[in-house]
Order: structure tokens, then C-alpha cells, then sequence
């Protein structure tokens, strides 16, 4: 199944801790939906920067849901700082989360680190691409369902973590985690720290190719092996994955209702049966 696929995707510590990486030498900071599965797969397969972190790897497990929470909410800077260094030590590149939400953190960590803005043809094509996808991750009814199930409770709970950093950043309240305002905000802050920080930006998207991407890395557009001719730009289109894994989510949460309640429905039928008629 392709959304078990999905939540299992994952890189194994054991042999990334004995690499010689020792953090992203590119931070693609744009929000989610603004072709970040397509930059993973033109920075790792194409261009060199192997492995990059995106957040296909956040929702490999409960403990790095976890983990991303609590970099969320811890206000110690270095202690922050220590917890993403355990996961983006490991990784040459960085695209959606946990990245773009920690870039201030990112560009004092990683010096050397370049920066793309990542973005979509406008903030409405964001929201109506982000509602459509994520939006009901976020949502009460979403908490509701998967309560009971461990993963599905703190996989929305990364999404409370998000609202919260928000709130302090931007001052934008949790029921405009998904808007305009938000997109906006977000894109004015990465112009802002790559500014301050002295660092080039590239402000991209997908639809323009290899060109510009490869200008910023200083690295030659990839060509195919064979016949020499310049290598397809990757364009991912997972809506069709994202809407099997959101029914595979719903089944996983009622499952875990299901259990949860059918003692109780056991216990009630039995007193039922006992009761005179």
C-alpha cells in the first residue's frame, strides 16, 4: 500500500551516524506544498546532496513526532539547537519540515549553508494546494478520530507544535496555521534572515528547472548518461498519495475506537442477555 509506504519511509541512524555529513549544505525553506518532494528528488538524485531531510522522514515514527514537538516548544536556544543537530548532522540537504519552520536556527548552525525560498505562483495557489492536502491534519475532527491511536495523536500534534511557533513569530493566531496571511508572513521572514545573515537567496519554483538551482549550488546540470541531453526536472504530483494516506489515517484512528470500545458493547450486550424479559 502506497500510504504504508509513506509513513515507513525513513533513513537508519546507524549508518547515517557514520557518514561524515555534518549538516545541510542547502536549506530549502519554503513552506509545505511548494514542490518540496520534487527538490528532494532533483537534490538527491541528481545534484549530489544526499540524504535530504523532508518530512516524508517526520512521519516515520512516533519518537520523531515527538521529537519535532518539543523543538517546537523548547524556548532554550541551545538546547533547541542540540535537539536539530541530532537530526540535520546526518543530512546534506533540507526540504518542508522540519526545516522551514527552524531557519533562523538553521542559519546560525550551518554557516556555510545556502538558502532557496521555494514558493508557489502565488498565496492563493499555496492555500488552495495546502487546504486540499494538509488542512485536515490540523483539524479537531482529525484529533478526534486518531485519539486513541498514538501516531495519529502526535502526528496532529505536530501541527499544534507549528501554530505555536506562529503565534510567537508572526503573532498569527492557530486558526490561520493554513492562510494567505501566514504564506506571506513566512515568506518575508526567510527574505529577511537571509538578508540579516549576509547569505544569497534564491527564490524559486519548480517550473523554472535546473537553471537557477544549479547556478545557486555552483553545480552542472545533470545530464543523462546515454544520450547527453539535459535530465527531466522531477515533478511530483502526490495529491492522489496524499488523499490514499488520509483514508488509511481515518481507518487506523477508527480501528483503535473500534478496540477501545468494543468491551464495552461486549459488556452491554451481555447484560442485555441476562436481563428478564
Amino acid at each position: 500500500m502506497v500510504s504504508q509506504a509513506i509513513l515507513r519511509q525513513t533513513v537508519k541512524k546507524d549508518n547515517l551516524s557514520s557518514s561524515h555529513i555534518t549538516g545541510p549544505r542547502v536549506l530549502c525553506a519554503g513552506l509545505w506544498r511548494t514542490g518540496t518532494s520534487s527538490l528532494q528528488i532533483a537534490l538527491e538524485q541528481h545534484l549530489a546532496f544526499s540524504p535530504c531531510l523532508h518530512g516524508a522522514h517526520l512521519v516515520t515514527s512516533v519518537d520523531a513526532l515527538k521529537l519535532f514537538y518539543r523543538c517546537c516548544f523548547e524556548d532554550d536556544v541551545a538546547k533547541r539547537r542540540q535537539l536539530l543537530a541530532e537530526w540535520f548532522d546526518h543530512f546534506a540537504a533540507s526540504t518542508d519540515l522540519p526545516g522551514f519552520a527552524f531557519v533562523d536556527d538553521l542559519l546560525e548552525m550551518y554557516p556555510s549553508m545556502r538558502i532557496i525560498l521555494n514558493k508557489r505562483s502565488s498565496a492563493d495557489a499555496w492555500l488552495t494546494s495546502v487546504k486540499g492536502s494538509l488542512g485536515f491534519y490540523a483539524s479537531t475532527t482529525y484529533l478526534i478520530i486518531g485519539y486513541w491511536d498514538p501516531y495519529l495523536y502526535w502526528h496532529h500534534q505536530i501541527y499544534n507544535g507549528i501554530a505555536h511557533l506562529l503565534q510567537r513569530r508572526f503573532r498569527i493566531p492557530r486558526e490561520e496555521l493554513f492562510s494567505t496571511k501566514m504564506y506571506n508572513a513566512h515568506n518575508d521572514w526567510v527574505r529577511n534572515l537571509a538578508k540579516s545573515h549576509d547569505r544569497p537567496l534564491l527564490e524559486y519554483e519548480i517550473k523554472e528547472g535546473w537553471a537557477p538551482l544549479c547556478r545557486l549550488l555552483d553545480v552542472q546540470v545533470p545530464l543523462d548518461k546515454v544520450s547527453g541531453d539535459e535530465v527531466e526536472y522531477p515533478r511530483t504530483n502526490d495529491a492522489g498519495e496524499m488523499q490514499e494516506l488520509r483514508r488509511y489515517l481515518i481507518w487506523k484512528g477508527l480501528k483503535a475506537w473500534a478496540l477501545l470500545l468494543a468491551p464495552v458493547l461486549i459488556g452491554l450486550l451481555g447484560i442485555l442477555a441476562l436481563m428478564p424479559y
